[in-house]
């Protein structure tokens, strides 16, 4: 009896998960911003319209969970911009509430 429902537990989580897989794939290609991210946004490319554009771009690289891991000379490229000018795009951008920068080890 164990058996059988432990099968079945794990047929139903596997209909689950397949579910929610498909549920991501219908919710991807897009990305939204409330009013207040919209405000920051044009209120970021007033004071610099590289790191506006940068932002832009990142959002087109997202994950599901709204995560872009990226190292500072692809960045770059997708700024447009030397490496060196990369932590003034992104301190802008947090600083304007766009972002949040994780620092992962072993990159650039």
């Amino acid at each position: 009896m164990i058996l059988s429902e432990n099968r079945a537990t794990t047929e139903r989580d596997l209909q689950e998960h397949e579910k929610a897989q498909e549920a991501a794939r219908k919710n991807s290609g897009f990305t939204q911003l409330d009013d207040v991210g919209v405000r920051a946004l044009e209120k970021l490319m007033v004071k610099s319209v590289k790191a506006g554009n940068l932002f832009l771009r990142l959002t087109r690289q997202m994950d599901s969970r709204g995560a872009v891991v990226a190292s500072r000379p692809v960045l770059a490229e997708l700024a447009e911009v030397d490496v060196t000018n990369v932590s003034k795009l992104l301190k802008l951008m947090v600083e304007f509430g766009l972002i949040r920068s994780v620092n992962q080890g072993g990159g650039c």
